[in-house]
């Protein structure tokens, strides 16, 4: 065990074992390095370069790397072979004040392709594989080598950030297959042209969720989420069972798709399924868009299932399809609509546009299916080269319970079939 009271730093290099395991910083169950007071945290471990499972830095289960209130960086550079990642996490790496953590690791020997990971964080034990700040940021950077993660997050491990999180790879997938995040703050993502896979179902990001770079993205909340900015070259998926809030632009490159799902099970903290913010634009270049929402029940109503407020736009390039779904929740003052289009524009360059709403449950009535109308501007729905089909289905409770409701300052148009369906209302 270390404790320093002033700043503590540690520089490690791995040794020449014939047998590998030249670890540059390693830490043993039961261990505590921590500085007192004000004082910093620096390791920096760059493992050996003879036999394989030379990690930059070690920390075991039950091992903790620590301190008062000063930041903690913890640097690690893998060694030679195979199995040589840069820091490998089991224990726990935090801050109990309001410093920030600082996690970053190069895998070693980036040409070989066995288990080299620039950051690891697992849980091989009861309560390991924690990276958390009590009152600060968090920060993890990974470079793994070839075909390996840059950041792997996996078992029962947890990151825990009451500030910003931010995830960045220089080079590698940044992969959670198990675990959980929890951000307060703002969470931003670097993968350049890598994959970004943050899906299990008991992550929960308060702030928003920002995509700086990625190919494939896959994200998940158990509460509400709330997307930034965010570009992808390909993929984008965001699944939240407390509906999404589309706050920034999302933009899909190629043919990828984007589908957002929102399933309010609050009546606190979201109403509706997915909102997309004025003047925010969610577009693929030629790849299909998928929204669907369910709202809430907030005994106040306006429980939508998808609302797309105004100037906000829905789009696809090229030939890809667009389907926007969404079905209303239950309040008892009603406004419960299963997709309002509020001049908002939903569109394809190409591809048929389908929007299909079911109206929600309230005594106040106008629970309509689809609402599309503007007051100063018009709400769009409308293909540039396919289809359009609207199908809405009135709610129940009270009375305007219209399957589709166009009102003032109505655009529904297609060069191809148009399609208006009521199931009831």
């Amino acid at each position: 065990n270390g404790k320093a009271d002033g700043d503590l730093n540690i520089t490690g290099t791995g040794g020449a074992e014939s047998v590998g395991s030249n670890w540059g910083i390693y830490t043993n169950a039961g261990d505590i390095i921590r500085s007192i007071g004000s004082g910093n945290v620096t390791l920096t471990g760059t493992g050996g370069t003879i036999g394989n499972s030379n990690h930059g830095v070690l920390n075991s289960s039950n091992a903790t790397i620590t301190s008062n209130s000063g930041f903690v960086l913890v640097k690690g550079t893998g060694g030679s072979n195979q199995s040589s990642s840069g820091v490998n996490n089991y224990g726990t790496i935090t801050s109990s004040g309001t410093g920030s953590v600082t996690v970053e690791g190069v895998a070693g020997n980036v040409g070989d392709t066995n288990s080299n990971y620039g950051v690891v964080n697992a849980a091989s034990g009861a309560g390991g594989g924690v990276i958390s700040s009590s009152g600060g940021t968090v920060t993890v950077v990974g470079t793994g080598a070839a075909g390996w993660e840059a950041i792997y997050l996996s078992d029962t491990s947890s990151i825990t950030a009451p500030g910003a999180l931010t995830l960045t790879s220089n080079g590698g997938a940044i992969n959670q297959t198990g675990g959980t995040i929890t951000v307060d703050g703002t969470t931003t993502i670097t993968a350049g042209a890598n994959n970004a896979t943050l899906a299990p179902s008991t992550n929960d990001f308060v702030g928003a969720v920002s995509v700086v770079s990625a190919n494939n993205v896959s994200l998940a909340d158990a509460n509400s989420l709330t997307l930034g900015a965010s570009t992808v070259g390909n993929n984008f998926t965001a699944t939240a069972a407390g509906g999404v809030v589309v706050a920034g632009n999302v933009t899909a490159g190629g043919t990828g798709a984007i589908n957002i799902t929102g399933n309010t099970n609050s009546a606190v903290r979201s109403r509706y399924g997915v909102i997309v913010y004025d003047n925010v634009t969610i577009q693929t270049t030629d790849g299909a868009l998928n929204i669907t929402g369910t709202g809430g029940s907030a005994s106040s109503g306006a429980n939508y299932g998808v609302y797309n407020d105004y100037g906000a736009i829905i789009t696809s390039g090229g030939a890809g399809t667009v389907t926007v779904t969404g079905t209303g929740g239950s309040g008892e003052r009603g406004l419960n609509g299963g997709v309002v289009n509020y001049e908002g524009t939903i569109t394809s360059g190409g591809g048929d546009v389908t929007v299909t709403g079911i109206g929600g449950t309230g005594v106040g009535g106008s629970n309509c299916g689809v609402f599309n109308y503007g007051v100063n501007s018009a709400g769009t729905i409308t293909s540039v080269g396919g289809a359009v089909t609207v199908t809405g289905t009135g709610g129940t409770g009270g009375s305007d319970n219209d399957a589709i409701l166009m009102g003032l300052d109505s655009v529904v148009d297609a060069p191809g079939d148009l399609t208006l369906i009521s199931n009831r209302g």
